[in-house]
């Protein structure tokens, strides 16, 4: 739809069967539609939309749902509502947190990659159904909805699953089992997380092995010659790589499998996804499903509320895990079980994660034009995080603190020797504001130099 205005029939036709599918209540599922209708362009920069009345009418619902979804869409700059003139799509506009928001760099998280709160789905629906004071509390308990759930959803099968309460947790957990049974080195992207490289290196007699990445994902040359020399377990990030931010490719995914295939042993392969949700589900485990494990974490997607991990895979290796769990009496909350399982269920909060992944995006492509125009070298390829080779990080790291600034170096993300320092940085709770954006990046910039750091606050 192109024309200046839409109509309240129009707009509900096209709302009408993401109301009805939603579970998580009208103003959600409407808030959700029209960003779909925005980004898919039928919705165009510049529509006006109908009153929230008349779309409240259309809808059968009451005007607070409506009003609701306008406050969220308006905080988010996809609408802007002008006095006595109504409600207009302002596609081009920042997306959240606002510029009125902002209260200094030194206020906002570089680290982490904590989801924006107003791009979070509200779970509080899903917290609400899932309370049960009277559910009994054992060890062993797995709910068995969520485990069908995820046996519809899960990117190869079968698939034997349990749950652990941190991604840390769950690849100390695998590694364990994997290693027991397993001959020769691990091979491993890098860079990488630093929880891998760290885990990695204390296993005594398994020595690492670097496998080179690019923005299709692991090399396949590169894994051919770890396990040349000898690798049999495979550690990496199928999508949304820390810190390059590669997600694997259908024809990258294809071509390591035929680099597994012509080697003849078939390692044992464990994914590691701590952005589930946000990326699309692609995995070498349909091609070995009985050597692959994955663990998924959600919290990215549907807020930091949700602190658990999915592991599925090999019955073989998830089985040692849950022996080793009902020893140790480890257990993940049931509320937080069945919540996860409402979400994975619910199709607007699945759209609301992919919808905010397109904003961390955009953000991710403003910052790095923001800081190669200030003559710094980005070297990720998108994703949560940005980048940057630096001379020496130690040093811009005490800079950023001076100015309030919290950031992460690179240099720990290597396996073998680092080709250079790097500065990592993630993008999730920047604010998409073009001079905001060039201030950080100029401050980056000076940090990267030695210049004094100029007060931002």
């Amino acid at each position: 739809m192109t024309d200046s205005e839409v109509s309240a029939a129009w707009l509900a036709t096209r709302l009408t069967d993401r109301i009805t599918a939603s579970p998580g209540g009208g103003g959600a599922a409407i808030e959700v539609g029209i960003r779909a209708l925005i980004d898919s362009g039928e919705l165009a920069d510049g529509t006006k939309l109908p009153t929230i009345r008349s779309l409240a009418d259309h809808l059968d619902l009451k005007v607070s749902a409506v009003t609701d979804a306008w406050v969220r869409l308006r905080r988010e700059r996809l609408v802007d509502t002008r006095r006595r003139g109504g409600t207009f799509v302002t596609r081009t506009a920042p997306a959240t947190p606002q510029p009125a928001d902002f209260d200094g760099w030194g206020s906002v998280e570089l680290v982490q990659a904590l989801p924006e709160p107003a791009l979070v789905p509200s779970t509080v629906p899903a917290f609400a159904a899932s309370i049960d004071p009277g559910r009994p509390l054992t060890h062993t308990h797995l709910d068995a909805k969520l485990i069908d759930r995820l046996q519809q959803q899960w990117p190869f099968g079968p698939a034997t699953f349990t749950l652990l309460p941190t991604g840390l947790a769950a690849l100390r957990m695998i590694l364990d089992a994997v290693t027991a049974i397993a001959d020769g080195a691990i091979a491993a992207e890098s860079p990488g997380m630093l929880r891998t490289n760290d885990l990695t290196s204390r296993i005594v007699d398994h020595a690492t092995v670097a496998v080179d990445l690019d923005a299709a994902g692991p090399i396949p040359d590169s894994l051919a010659a770890a396990l040349d020399a000898g690798a049999g377990t495979f550690v990496f990030q199928p999508t949304g790589q820390i810190p390059l931010g590669s997600t694997m490719t259908p024809q990258r995914r294809d071509a390591l499998v035929a680099t597994i295939e012509r080697h003849g042993s078939t390692p044992w392969i464990v994914e590691d996804d701590a952005s589930a949700g946000l990326f699309p589900a692609i995995s070498l485990g349909g091609a070995f499903p009985e050597h692959t494990v994955r663990i998924s974490q959600y919290w990215r997607a549907f807020g930091t509320d949700l602190a658990l991990s999915v592991v599925g895979g090999s019955g073989r290796i998830v089985g040692t895990i849950l022996d080793r769990q009902r020893a140790d009496g480890i257990r993940v909350s049931g509320l937080l079980q069945r919540v996860l399982t409402i979400l994975l269920g619910d199709r607007e909060a699945l759209a609301r994660a992919r919808s905010a992944r397109g904003v961390y995006d955009r953000l991710n492509v403003a910052l790095t034009a923001a800081l190669e125009r200030h003559g710094l070298r980005v070297d990720s390829h998108g994703g949560l995080f940005v980048w940057i080779p630096v001379p020496d990080e130690h040093r811009v790291l005490r800079q950023l603190a001076g100015a309030g600034i919290r950031a992460q170096g690179g240099r720990d993300a290597f396996i073998t020797a680092a080709p250079s320092d790097y500065l990592r940085l993630s993008v999730t709770r920047l604010p998409l504001d073009p001079a905001l954006l060039d201030d950080l990046a100029a401050l980056l910039a000076a940090a990267v130099t030695g210049s004094t750091l100029l007060d931002v606050e």
